[in-house]
């Protein structure tokens, strides 16, 4: 096996469809609607598509106003279009609840749908979370730096919270930052609102919702805290019942939606391309497991 390393995604895509490349199997390799536009042009080009445990999320800072006020979170929690979202952030899908869509732990469809923020048309939401901003104090917005490493996935998240806040009077400076930088102050707590790109290796609540919002998580970047979430998390991981577990995970979901400790805007999907001559190759659940190509063969 050989693999080359192809910085610029454009390249990267003429490098396959010329037959350069037998495949683009990792993440981030390749966007999804860039996947689709190359699918089309090349007849032959078999398409691998798969939602993984990513929230893409805008992450207020909770220990400092005005994220600390639960208002303000509610307010733009209300004020972003999922939907316009996803078809803007690489092809990812729409940030709906807490759990990874599709999956055991999500909340229905129904309940989902009818939860603020979630709402279509937009026209109600805007209105609540311009109602609520001026009960926190802020009746006119007010302006928030916005932290963005230079990954393209933040970058394009970023933009999309710049452009949607704005109908809220909420104006964002982005401040792009190098990721080598932006860790050190995502564990300093030294931003206000920040867009993170976030990924697990499962979707089990045990990890999923563990390692972002537990208190004194390393990953709960903003510092929220609830006893009410940390007692019921505690429970939830220790239930062997998995009816009995849902019910459980699905309350801490409803408490999350309540609280709002992140935004989640989009969730990541993991697409993927190889020609036909590439056999045996699933893509894996995540960006971290079941990727290896050890049962992987060319027919040619």
């Amino acid at each position: 096996m050989v693999f080359y390393t192809i910085t610029d995604e454009m390249t990267r895509s003429a490098a396959m469809r010329t037959r350069q490349v037998n495949m683009l199997p990792l993440y981030g390799a390749v966007s999804t609607s860039l996947s689709l536009q190359m699918q089309s042009a090349a007849s032959g080009i078999v398409l691998q598509k798969r939602a993984t445990p990513g929230p893409n999320s805008l992450i207020p800072n909770t220990r400092a106003a005005p994220w600390s006020d639960v208002r303000v979170r509610q307010a733009v929690n209300l004020a972003i279009d999922r939907e316009a979202a996803s078809k803007v952030i690489r092809g990812f899908l729409p940030g709906y609840g807490y759990a990874l869509p599709g999956s055991f732990w999500e909340l229905s469809k129904e309940e989902l749908m009818a939860m603020p923020g979630y709402r279509q048309p937009k026209d109600a939401d805007i209105a609540e979370a311009k109602r609520l901003l001026a009960q926190a104090g802020y009746p006119e917005g007010f302006e928030s730096p916005l932290m963005s490493s230079s990954t393209v996935y933040a970058r394009e998240l970023a933009q999309v919270a710049q452009a949607q806040l704005s109908k809220i009077g909420i104006a964002l400076k982005v401040e792009s930052v190098e990721s080598a930088a932006e860790k050190p102050r995502l564990y300093e707590g030294a931003f206000r609102l920040t867009a993170m790109p976030d990924a697990s290796a499962i979707e089990d609540p045990d990890i999923l919702l563990g390692e972002y919002y537990l208190t004194g998580s390393p990953k709960n970047y903003g510092g929220w805290s609830s006893r009410q979430f940390d007692d019921l998390y505690d429970v939830q991981s220790k239930t062997m019942d998995p009816a009995r577990r849902k019910e459980i995970v699905r309350e801490m979901q409803r408490l999350l939606q309540r609280e709002v400790p992140r935004i989640v805007v989009v969730w990541s999907t993991l697409s993927a391309v190889s020609w036909p001559e590439v056999k045996n190759w699933f893509q894996g659940r995540s960006l971290y497991l079941g990727n290896s190509l050890q049962d992987v063969w060319l027919a040619k």
